[in-house]
């Protein structure tokens, strides 16, 4: 497997840290020529890196940038204006990230520039969230912290995106994205008396582990979504420290971020009955073997998705009698039930809609609705409507029109049954074969296929 290795491109986010150097250094032991690392401008790391480099007879892409801050921002300078800055920043970390501002990234450029087939992002985002100074406020400090991290992952989802490059026209393939994740707290409690120099748990400690959690849940949702790249979360749960190659000359134990200890704080913090620890080597040498399986009994998420409660048969058993059961009753009164707008975005509402009232047509007509035109179509349709009072009263309860010519602008509030727009329902109700069908299933299921098939909302009529 480590052959595999051997030709990509890996990019590695937080590269001069204690993890991230020991995995450029097990990847040079398995022959990757290709290496990318990201780090601070600053750090003194990058001695390092230009250490491994003279002794492994080999070039390292360097690349000195902070992901995780707007390039505008500065600390100290905002230090001189603390409500001005604090209100500036905290609109810009609230804003939405449209894609075309991806492009104006740190990390947009190096993936551009480098091309990585893998990227192990050792950054300790919940850590740096959680302490950045903002200002003397805790609630607000709180609150930015959070956006910070959420700014982060709403990037860093475009960019391990595959329609992200192809829509971009970018030769551009991560196939795989590794996180070393974070406890906070290693493995142990809230009553861990290590951090802050208290025995009771801070609202510090606490948003560092919230913010932690809140990582893992959105690397879950990442891993979930369509068309991209494999994702994994390696979290150790206890402490790491340079244990390979150390040298007992050194007066102090190197902790990575949390900086150096002393010979008694390392002999108490890192007792099984306390944190533990592992060598950040072997840590690297288990990131490098998920790298090279694509899977790992450490990847957190792989977990989550095992042990999460998943839908059920029997449940699915009782959603099958309730609904047809409240159909037959439908049926019998006449009575009509389509959309509330409780489920998110109006355009659901509106897809609902449309889908409804086409597949009530297509029962009674199922030859007519792929062999006449749609402007026959539609005025079977008008007047069908035009004599269902229970429809009219539930398009009104749900503040929606219908139109029969398109709309002006684009809009979810209008039931759109132009001809145009009956046109395209019956090309994407094609796509899903139904013209194959005498009897097409309600709705709300055929939505269900359109989005599995389409992925996004936008994406159908």
């Amino acid at each position: 497997m480590a052959q595999g290795l051997k030709n990509k491109k890996i990019l590695i986010l937080g590269g001069t840290g204690l993890v991230g150097k020991n995995t450029v250094t097990v990847l040079l032991d398995q022959k990757v020529k290709n290496i990318g690392v990201v780090g601070l401008k600053n750090d003194k790391n990058w001695k390092f890196i230009e250490k491994i480099e003279r002794d492994k007879k080999v070039k390292i892409k360097k690349y000195k940038n902070n992901l995780l801050w707007p390039s505008w921002f500065s600390q100290s300078s905002f230090k001189k204006n603390t409500k001005q800055s604090n209100v500036q920043l905290k609109n810009f970390l609230a804003s939405d990230i449209k894609k075309d501002e991806v492009k104006k990234e740190p990390l947009y450029k190096i993936i551009l520039d480098f091309c990585p087939d893998y990227i192990i992002d050792s950054i300790n985002t919940p850590t740096q969230c959680s302490y950045a100074k903002f200002s003397s406020s805790i609630i607000e400090g709180i609150g930015m912290g959070s956006l910070l991290l959420l700014r982060y992952y709403k990037i860093l989802y475009h960019l391990l995106s595959y329609d992200f490059w192809k829509k971009e026209r970018k030769k551009i393939n991560i196939s795989q994205y590794i996180k070393i994740g974070t406890t906070g707290i290693g493995g142990m409690g809230l009553d861990i008396p290590f951090t802050h120099g208290e025995e009771k748990p801070s609202l510090s400690l606490l948003k560092k582990v919230a913010l932690a959690g809140s990582q893992t849940n959105i690397l879950f949702a990442m891993r979930n979504s369509h068309r991209i790249a494999n994702i994994q979360e390696i979290i150790p749960t206890t402490s790491v420290f340079q244990l390979t190659d150390f040298n007992t000359s050194h007066k102090e134990i190197d902790g990575g971020e949390s900086q150096g200890y002393a010979l008694e704080e390392f002999r108490l913090l890192t007792n099984q009955s306390q944190m533990g620890v592992i060598d950040a080597h072997e840590l690297a040498e288990i990131i490098i073997k998920a790298l090279q399986k694509g899977k790992s009994p450490y990847n957190t998420l792989e977990a989550l998705a095992q042990s999460g409660v998943a839908c059920s048969d029997k449940s699915l058993k009782m959603r099958s009698r309730i609904l047809d059961s409240w159909w037959q009753k439908q049926n019998k009164s006449a009575k009509v039930s389509v959309a509330h707008g409780n489920l998110g975005p109006k355009r659901t509402r509106k897809l609902l809609f449309e889908l409804f009232i086409l597949l009530d047509y297509y029962r009674v007509n199922r030859k007519d609705f792929w062999r006449l035109s749609p402007r026959k179509i539609q005025k079977q349709i008008k007047d069908k409507i035009s004599k269902n009072s229970s429809l009219k009263e539930e398009i009104r309860l749900a503040d929606m029109r219908v139109l029969t010519s398109p709309p002006k602008k684009p809009s979810d509030k209008y039931i759109d049954l132009s001809t145009k727009n009956i046109t395209k329902w019956r090309k994407a109700l094609q796509s899903l074969g139904l013209e194959k069908k005498d009897i097409p299933a309600q709705a709300g299921d055929i939505l269900s296929q359109l989005i599995k098939k389409y992925h996004e909302l936008k994406h159908i009529p």
